[in-house]
């Protein structure tokens, strides 16, 4: 029940161990019977706390009825694919200790418990009970990666609170149990403090100003371009045409149309309509014509004001009275000037501004005067506005935030200033103006402020941000030296609700406190108070709320709703739809729309945080992530993506920079460039105008096809992705195109033209005009020949090296080696990045600069972290100061980093580990050259610039990869790399080639350089940690789901622990004898792939053993499959590509190694052994169920 009142999830599942000695036979044996069942609970229908007893009792029972059942059986059934980032299932784990633990005595010795402080959590979160006699004694273990000790300690309140309420009050509803601590009651249940405000809050906003205008009559109120009228001036003018519209019946509740473009008669045409004592409804000129025609025929405004230019415009059915407010004023020159009467109250109708509906079709918010002067009160303290300030009218007419600007700057008599359209367009015009009329206040929205410069604005003293979530980089910079202002709320609430005005860039997301006259309410789907931390809807109460909307009460009923906390009836709440938390110090937190969250393949997903990703990415100024479902596709995500002016993005480059920071279920199908995002008539992002892809937004430059291959292309391509067309310069990628859909496509390619192509022509040729020349070279040739030379790469020229490259210093002090200060590292939150960041820790003292993807520095500390506590490597002895994150990438030049600061590394660092790459089977050599090649290049630049430094780059085995190597049987640490009579085809396996040929240039030249080859790296030798996102691990277990593996002596298995490579590396690194030198990092015990075979099946796992070919044909299902549940899946380019006999079994000699690690006591173990680790590690974690042992099973050969 807690956690239902913490996440509002009805379906919990929660984990509980049992003893599993249900039979009598047990109770006397020694040894662990233990099981872990799982506690499903059915919350929905808000039960009374009884009804739910009874539900769990159930529950439990049935659970113990299959107690018999291996948890790892379980897992494996329901999640064959598990993420290994946490645990399957369940995350919250119940212990109930019921059995009392006595001291056992012995002739001599003497068992007893004791507490042991475990340092890992094993679950997100724990609770352990133990019975003791008269009570019961509690202790909760938590992943402090998730939760800090202040969360927990609030858990355990929330916790006593329950269980108290529960004994007095069984038969309560569990959503009605209360469970909050008193100061969360005093937080939240604050009455609504009308006596804090001001007397002027049951005036009418032109009644203040008024009041205003008696104060500072020949100040002035309003500027426009270079003329300017003072307050008297103003209230006139305004008087005169409130007694006209009086004689044309304006009166209380009557609305007034007021359709203008920015000037004087504007603010006359508002001011003069509520002193009328009418409502006014702003119409913006710029609208389109059918909006503008039903919001005038669904308000039913008596009058429209408008300039006879704008009316003439209007192709609109005329209303049926318009008053023309031109410069001449001589119409109403006969009116009075005096304050006209009227019998409007605070409660009385002030304005109608029409947002956006989710039907598309706008809705009128009718908002009283009650609110208005509120609000004014509330900012003009927090913006600091004075008689001296100025304030830019910035914000459209039609938006709510006009109110504010407008009325805050008159009742503070301060001067408003206003500006044609053309003045105040974001960017130079916009800071000119600021400029010129020297404005001291502006409210602008994220949008805007993220492309305004910031500097050269002297007069700028207070910056609002509003209208949308602001981000860190904003405050950042307009926070500088400024009074800066993150407001929210919404136009039912009256403008604004929250300010903030301690932002930081760390919490770019807190909205602050409610100003006065407002109360604020997080609450969960039963209407109940969320605690600390817990996110739930923002729900809003106090007088400022707006009446409901214009002729919809079935909306308003459902939007504003009667305020349960209030002790005053007739008290309302409005629902804003948006996602809140309250934080410790009782500020709020903005997380997004509650309609932003989805749902897609079982995955909940904040759309929220792809579009944080995409903005951090410096090309991108604006981003929107939806969610859109289409034909057999289903659910999938699109993301729009705005670039920064002048820029020019690739949508493949986002695409594999979000690869590197979001799981693959977060990745969106389809990305779409736009030169501007479709806005609201308020100036937001109109979500629903955005283009579907479909629609042709990917052929603003559509080529059709111009022969019948490119048509059957074409044709085929959109029956795949599901579009309408395709055009021949589109690509497949960007479209949406992913590994499945590229299966499939290849598949259905290759059948109808009757060719064999690997699938890496598809990266090389991604659109129909370049697949369809390499189809057309191939018709009628010896494909394989022909498709040697497609894509083909120049190795020679690729791998030269600038001649300007090389040792500023040939000076070496060989402590360099043996002692470094600092050395770089590339790579450390890969695999065996991790356990070569932990070796030189451990075996050096040396601070370890990592270059790591991040936004932040504090986000590169943390990824570091992270990857370290995966592997099993963190611990509390680690000094912090000496891990230094370096924030970069690779596959930029420099690797991301200033030209400046990358001479201060030069001059700073020791030595090099250059252990990072791009690792794709797949992609081709195009796709890997940044990563792997221009790096490298980089790299030796770093050891030669300033001081000379030592290089120690970790390769692979791959670049053996071809058939002429194979040739050789043996390859030894001294074989040219250049002893082979073929290309390498693989993209991978090439970029790593020429890695080494420029590493081998850079040898020539003085550059101390030692190349290390790993095999195939395995896990832990001891823990059995392994990543399994690798090749070897997705291949055993796809294998074993299949139920099939492929039986050969196709290869050399070469399975080498990471902490056997890591420590190598450190120790021969360590050597000045090694520089020069090529170590090969291998099993000196290797295996044949049928032994590893056979090893598995006598392990208990039943499969086929198939010749090659015939596994190859039993993978083929997989790659047309609509899910991609087989862990080979993602692999299938690999393997249906090879071809069994193109490889004879190689041996890689790894003497020079051994010898050099002669007298050590790094040594590899046997596979077999390693084996025995790996699956007791597999099955422990979950990643494989428990063997099943079988008879031996066959072994067929299939042609």
């Amino acid at each position: 029940m807690l956690l239902y009142r913490y996440t509002g999830q009805e379906d919990l599942l929660i984990g509980f161990p049992v003893a599993n000695r249900h039979a009598v036979e047990f109770e006397a044996l020694l040894g662990l019977f233990m099981n872990t069942l799982v506690l499903r609970t059915d919350l929905s229908g808000n039960p009374t706390f009884l009804e739910l007893l009874a539900r769990v009792r159930s529950a439990t029972l049935t659970a113990q009825e299959h107690q018999e059942l291996p948890f790892e059986r379980l897992i494996a059934a329901i999640y064959p694919d598990r993420d290994p980032s946490y645990h399957p299932v369940f995350q919250s784990m119940f212990v109930f200790e019921n059995m009392p633990m006595p001291i056992f005595r012995l002739s001599k010795v003497t068992l007893m418990p004791i507490d042991i402080f475990n340092h890992t959590a094993k679950f997100d979160c724990s609770l352990v009970l133990t019975e003791k006699e008269d009570e019961l004694a509690g202790q909760i273990e938590y992943s402090t990666d998730l939760f800090t000790p202040q969360t927990i300690e609030r858990l355990v309140n929330h916790f006593h609170i329950l269980l108290k309420e529960i004994v007095a009050h069984p038969e309560r509803r569990i959503a009605e149990i209360p469970m909050l601590t008193e100061a969360e009651c005093r937080l939240f249940f604050q009455t609504e403090p009308f006596e804090k405000l001001p007397n002027s809050s049951m005036k009418c906003v032109h009644q203040l100003f008024e009041e205003q205008v008696e104060r500072t009559p020949n100040a002035i109120a309003l500027v426009f371009d270079e003329q300017y009228l003072t307050y008297q001036q103003l209230n006139r003018k305004a008087n005169q045409l409130a007694h006209y519209l009086q004689r044309h019946g304006v009166e209380p509740e009557t609305l007034v149309g007021i359709c203008m473009e920015r000037s004087f008669e504007m603010i006359i045409g508002l001011l003069g309509v509520l002193k009328a004592g009418g409502a006014y409804l702003p119409l913006v000129p710029t609208y389109p014509q059918e909006r503008l025609a039903f919001m005038m025929q669904d308000s039913r405004m008596l009058l429209l004001l408008t300039h006879t230019a704008t009316y003439d415009n209007l192709s609109l059915d005329r209303p049926g009275s318009v008053v023309c407010l031109n410069g001449d004023w001589s119409q109403f020159e006969g009116e009075s000037q005096e304050n006209p009467k009227n019998n409007v109250s605070a409660n009385s109708l002030a304005y109608v501004i029409y947002t956006s509906g989710s039907t598309g079709v706008p809705k009128g918010v009718l908002v009283t005067h009650i609110g208005i002067p509120n609000l004014c009160a509330a900012q003009i303290l927090a913006f600091r506005l004075s008689e001296q300030s100025r304030v830019l009218q910035m914000a459209s007419f039609g938006f709510d935030a006009s109110v504010s600007e407008i009325f805050t700057t008159f009742l503070a008599g301060a001067t408003l200033v206003l500006m044609p359209q053309e003045k105040i367009l974001p960017g130079e015009p916009l800071a000119q103006t600021l400029r010129e009329t020297k404005i001291s206040i502006v409210t602008l929205p994220p949008s805007v402020l993220e492309i305004l410069e910031e500097r050269n604005l002297p007069d700028l003293q207070t910056v609002i941000s509003a209208g949308e979530a602001c981000s860190a980089e904003i405050i950042q910079r307009w926070s500088a030296g400024r009074h800066f202002i993150n407001a929210y709320g919404p136009t039912e609430a009256t403008v604004c609700a929250t300010m903030n005005e301690q932002v930081d860039s760390i919490h770019p997301s807190n909205i602050g406190r409610a100003i006065p006259g407002v109360a604020l309410y997080i609450l969960n789907s039963s209407l109940q108070p969320c605690p600390i931390g817990v996110p739930g809807e923002l729900h809003i109460g106090g007088i400022a709320l707006a009446r409901g909307y214009l002729n919809q009460p079935e909306l308003t009923a459902e939007r504003f709703i009667p305020n349960p906390f209030s002790p005053q009836s007739g008290k309302r709440l409005y629902k804003t739809g948006d996602l809140a938390r309250f934080l410790p110090d009782g500020t709020i937190e903005y997380l997004g729309r509650i309609d932003h969250q989805v749902k897609i393949r079982g995955f909940r997903i904040e759309l929220g945080e792809i579009e944080a990703v995409l903005r951090q990415q410096p090309k991108i100024a604006q981003s929107v992530v939806i969610m859109r479902e289409h034909g057999s596709r289903g659910k999938h995500l699109l993301a729009y993506i705005v670039p920064q002016s002048g820029v020019t993005i690739s949508t493949s480059d986002v695409r594999m920079s979000l690869k590197r920071s979001l799981p693959d279920y977060m990745i969106p199908d389809v990305i779409m460039v736009l030169d501007k995002f479709p806005l609201t008539p308020n100036g937001k992002i109109d979500r629903l105008a955005l283009p579907h892809p479909e629609q042709g937004t990917f052929h603003e430059n559509f080529v059709a096809p111009r022969h019948p291959i490119e048509q059957i292309l074409a044709n085929t391509w959109a029956e795949i992705l599901e579009i309408e067309q395709v055009g021949i310069h589109d690509n497949f990628f960007e479209l949406g195109g992913h590994s499945l859909l590229t299966m499939k496509l290849m598949f259905r390619v290759c059948d109808i033209f009757q060719v064999k192509l690997p699938l890496r022509m598809l990266f090389e040729a991604p659109t129909i005009a370049e697949f369809a020349k390499i189809l057309e070279a191939v018709r009628g040739v010896n494909v394989e020949d022909k498709l040697m030379h497609i894509g083909a790469v120049d190795e020679v020229a690729e791998s030269q090296l600038d001649e300007k490259i090389r040792p500023e210093s040939l000076e070496l002090p060989e402590t360099r080696f043996s002692n470094p200060a600092i050395v770089f590292l590339t790579g450390a939150t890969g695999f065996l990045g991790a356990f070569l960041l932990a070796e030189l820790l451990q075996k050096t003292k040396a601070q370890v600069y990592c270059l790591v993807r991040a936004a932040t520095v504090e986000e590169g500390w943390q990824r570091l972290q992270n990857t370290l506590k995966k592997y099993a490597l963190w611990h509390n002895g680690i000094v912090q100061d000496r891990i230094v994150p370096i924030l970069g990438d690779l596959s930029l030049p420099r690797f991301g980093v200033s030209e400046e600061q990358f001479q201060q590394l030069a001059c700073e660092i020791d030595m090099i580990y250059h252990n990072g790459a791009m690792v794709n089977l797949v992609y081709p050599y195009a796709g890997l050259k940044a990563a792997n090649v221009d790096a490298a290049k980089d790299i030796i630049r770093l050891a030669c610039v300033a001081r000379l430094k030592p290089i120690h780059y970790i390769s692979t085995m791959s670049v053996f990869l071809t058939a002429g190597f194979a040739k050789k049987r043996t390859v030894y640490e001294d074989t040219p790399l250049d002893s082979f009579d073929e290309l390498i085809q693989e993209g991978y396996a090439q970029s790593k080639w020429i890695a080494e040929k420029l590493l081998e240039q850079a040898k020539e030249r003085n550059v101390p350089v030692t190349i290390y080859r790993p095999g195939t790296i395995s896990g832990h030798s001891v823990t059995g940690v392994w990543n399994t996102d690798d090749v070897v691990c997705s291949v055993i277990k796809g294998c074993i789901q299949l139920g099939k593996a492929p039986y050969k002596n196709i290869i050399y298995t070469y399975l080498t622990p990471v902490d056997y490579v890591s420590q190598a590396i450190m120790h021969l690194s360590q050597q000045p004898t090694s520089a020069g030198r090529v170590f090969h990092l291998v099993n000196p015990m290797p295996l044949q792939w049928n032994e590893i075979v056979d090893w598995i099946y006598d392990f208990g796992y039943p499969f086929e053993r198939l010749s090659y070919k015939a596994w190859q044909a039993a993978l083929v299902p997989l790659a047309t499959a609509r899910t991609q549940e087989n862990a080979l899946s993602h692999l299938l380019p690999v393997y249906l590509e090879n071809e069994p006999d193109r490889y004879e079994p190689q041996f890689f000699d790894c003497q020079r190694t051994l010898d050099a690690l002669t007298g050590t006591d790094i040594t590899c173990p046997s596979i077999p052994s390693l084996l025995e680790t790996y699956f007791a590690n597999f099955i422990r974690t979950g990643f494989l169920w428990k063997p099943v042992r079988q008879d031996q099973g066959t072994y067929r050969e299939e042609q």
